[in-house]
């Protein structure tokens, strides 16, 4: 009875688990695509190697990360634009990311999180994404 006990504790802990996200630091090749709107949540990862990009400085982009906090599951902020980019994670798999163009949030769809900055940090996000997209 305690090995049957044992076992069924096990597994409704490991099927309760939700998946992790990868720490932000780990991250690496952050880029920006052309496009923009709602076409770019209908974008495969595998289409993204023939859509222009521009590769974001691995500082910069983990200053604003360090900054990130995750939303909330409860809370799904409002769209008002947004811009498609990726990351590769330290196994080397590359995650597509949904930026909003306005609120200082994105989506990450590897993980179904939304992450946003704080208030002040958001004008600098906003000029930095937008002033490194590939025209």
């Amino acid at each position: 009875m305690k090995t049957f006990s044992a076992f069924l504790f096990i597994t409704i802990g490991f099927l309760s688990c939700k998946a992790q996200h990868e720490p932000w630091p780990k991250t690496k090749n952050w880029k920006v695509y052309k496009g923009e709107g709602q076409q770019v949540f209908s974008y495969s990862i595998d289409t993204l190697n023939s859509i222009p990009s521009k590769r974001l400085n691995q500082d910069s982009i983990q200053f604003f990360l360090e900054n990130m906090v995750q939303v909330s599951d409860t809370t799904h902020p409002i769209w008002m634009g947004s811009y498609l980019a990726s990351y590769e994670s330290s196994a080397g798999k590359v995650h597509k990311v949904e930026v909003s163009i306005y609120g200082g949030f994105f989506y990450d769809e590897s993980s179904g999180k939304y992450y946003n900055l704080p208030r002040q940090f958001n004008a600098k996000w906003l000029a930095f994404i937008t002033g490194n997209m590939p025209y």
